[in-house]
Parts: structure tokens; sequence; C-alpha cells
């Protein structure tokens, strides 16, 4: 049988805080290297919501227009970095995960068109 063991789930959540940690990171210098590159504003805001969820944020709030359908995508589909981390954490679990993408992916552009019909109202 398995107890509980304080300091084996102190070091689970330290381990799984570095690997969350080291995507976000990843991602956000991954980021920081193709925005530059991206010469209009609403690829640069695209790009950012499918691989990270703050930086795609961060680019919405400083935009004209589309603040909050932008907002929503990123926040339903969650970005690539936050899939990568979900399928970190049930690793060996035995969840079929063939179909979170695109189910993550048609969530993002519910919630995209759900808050551009809002902003129209507004």
């Amino acid at each position: 049988t398995h107890r509980f063991s304080l300091p084996h789930a102190v070091q689970g959540a330290v381990r799984q805080s570095l690997f969350i940690s080291g995507y976000v990171l990843f991602f956000s210098a991954l980021l920081g290297i193709i925005l530059p590159y991206l010469s209009h504003p609403f690829l640069m805001r695209l790009c950012a919501s499918l691989f990270e969820i703050s930086t795609a944020c961060k680019l919405a709030t400083e935009a004209e227009e589309l603040i909050l359908p932008f907002c929503a995508f990123a926040t339903c589909f969650s970005g690539i970095c936050v899939y990568f981390q979900t399928l970190d954490c049930i690793e060996g679990t035995g969840l079929n995960t063939k179909r979170y993408l695109p189910i993550k992916l048609i969530c993002g552009a519910v919630g995209f068109h759900l808050a551009l019909l809002l902003s129209l109202f507004h």
C-alpha cells in the first residue's frame, strides 16, 4: 500500500512546477524569436494565441480592436504551451489525448466568436 508522504508530495509539486515553468519559458522565448518577423499585428496576436496564453493576452490588450475576442481565444484554447503541460501531467495515466487538441481549438474558436458577438453589442 502507498501511504502519504509529505516530502514525496513536496518533491512532486516542485518537480511539476519546474516542468510548467520550463514550458512557459520555452514558448515565451520561442515567441520572442518569431514575433519580430511578423509584421501584421493580427498575425502576431494569432501566433501568440496559438503558443502561449500570457503573451497572447498581453498582445491582445495592446491592440485597438478585437481585444476581447483574442483574449477569449487565448484563454479558451490556452495555447500549445498548456497542451504540453497537460500531456506531461497526465503521462502514464492511460487517458486518451487524441481529441484534446482539436477540442481545445474548437473551444478557442467558439470563445473568439462569442466574444466578438458580445463586443458588437458593447
